[in-house]
């Protein structure tokens, strides 16, 4: 049982182990509840019930309903779908993993203890990946919860160590080099997504981040030419993006993937009926939906049914990541240094110095993106097959 602090905060009495708060109703008389047993919840309770009654949505206690997790979801998603990268993926976790466990059970009344049965109870359905996922959905939105002031605290953070899994190191393969030309060359497939693969595999792009990428972001510099790389998708932050000028990057176009966006601007016009303009996307979701990039969906689907049109099996795992992974381990087999390869594929990290002040010299940058070298030889059956083809 909880002892009486020595010094008690306005508004909050102690009695028979339980904390009751004091507070006026909305015709000014004196109501008095029991609110447990932690100070802080019952601090909280008090401003809560205080803002109830200036906002005038204060009920009597018999009368009062308690927010829900599910009910608090309802309105969480849709002002959490204006900001978040994939909207879909954010609603799915919810649906499929947190409301049928959690949903019922009151904001107010969720326990640290409580999240970790549900964190356990995913074990045997989910990887430990996965479940980190679904676990950050959680957690994203009780922090609003906290915020908006239902809750004192957010009970899904600071679990104990071990009670979520670790991820451990990533399986997901890289695409091979034949792979890689094979899936940039082969006429099978159409030029605007031959252009999405490029951007991974050749400039080391994530999927939203090719997705996202606008004519306008082609700027000339001397020698390589550069990617403006400062959003995903559909103008949505990029990855673990906090501020968009240390998350903003610059990446040298290699001459290949050049040659590949110049061809693209003449296919581009015959696909669309007009010349690209500077705001138009590389890679639009179709001609009647010129003004929509391609969704994480779409691209996945697409792949996967290209990769079977030419008989490329990546296995377990594959997908666009795989062209990414291409990009960095070629690069770094041709002798790229790895923190300069960073620099390209990630948003930087460090210090306020070394983010914005020591940004490495545009040489430097490019010297990385050519030390990735394709071999046409290894890619002569493809060739073979374009030309047994046209």
């Amino acid at each position: 049982m909880p002892r009486k602090p020595k010094k008690m905060p306005t508004g909050v009495r102690f009695r028979k182990g339980r904390y009751r708060i004091i507070y006026r109703g909305p015709d000014g008389s004196q109501v008095e509840e029991s609110v447990g047993t932690v100070l802080e919840d019952a601090v909280a309770a008090r401003k809560r019930r205080m803002r109830e009654v200036r906002d005038g949505t204060w009920q009597p206690k018999g009368e009062r309903r308690a927010l829900t997790i599910r009910a608090y979801a309802a309105t969480w998603l849709p002002e959490r779908c204006k900001t978040i990268r994939s909207r879909v993926a954010e609603e799915r976790w919810l649906r499929r993993y947190i409301l049928p466990e959690l949903g019922d059970v009151a904001l107010e009344d969720l326990r640290p203890k409580d999240v970790a049965r549900w964190v356990d109870g995913l074990r045997d359905r989910l990887s430990a990946r996965s479940i980190r996922n679904a676990h950050g959905v959680l957690s994203a939105m009780l922090t609003m919860a906290v915020f908006e002031e239902h809750i004192p605290g957010n009970p899904a953070k600071g679990l104990p160590r071990g009670i979520l899994p670790r991820k451990g190191r990533s399986t997901r393969p890289a695409t091979t080099r034949a792979q890689t030309l094979t899936l940039l060359t082969h006429r099978s497939i159409d030029p605007s997504r031959r252009i999405l693969y490029a951007l991974a595999g050749l400039a080391g792009l994530r999927k939203g981040e090719a997705a996202g990428r606008r004519w306008r972001d082609i700027e000339e510099r001397h020698g390589l030419r550069a990617l403006r790389v400062e959003s995903q998708y559909h103008d949505q932050p990029l990855k673990g993006a906090q501020d968009e000028d240390v998350a903003e990057r610059i990446v040298p176009i290699h001459p290949e993937l050049d040659a590949m966006l110049e061809r693209w601007r003449v296919e581009w016009a015959q696909a669309y009926g007009r010349v690209p303009r500077p705001d138009d996307w590389l890679a639009p979701y179709s001609f009647k939906r010129l003004d929509e990039p391609r969704t994480d969906n779409a691209i996945g689907k697409a792949l996967m049914r290209d990769l079977r049109r030419v008989g490329i099996d990546l296995g377990k795992g594959g997908g666009m990541h795989s062209l990414r992974r291409f990009f960095t381990t070629a690069a770094l087999d041709g002798g790229a240094d790895k923190d300069t390869l960073r620099e390209i594929t990630h948003r930087p990290k460090g210090d306020v110095l070394e983010d914005s002040y020591t940004r490495r010299a545009w040489d430097t940058l490019s010297r990385a993106v050519l030390c990735l070298a394709l071999d046409r030889d290894e890619g002569a059956a493809v060739v073979a097959l374009e030309r047994k083809e046209g």
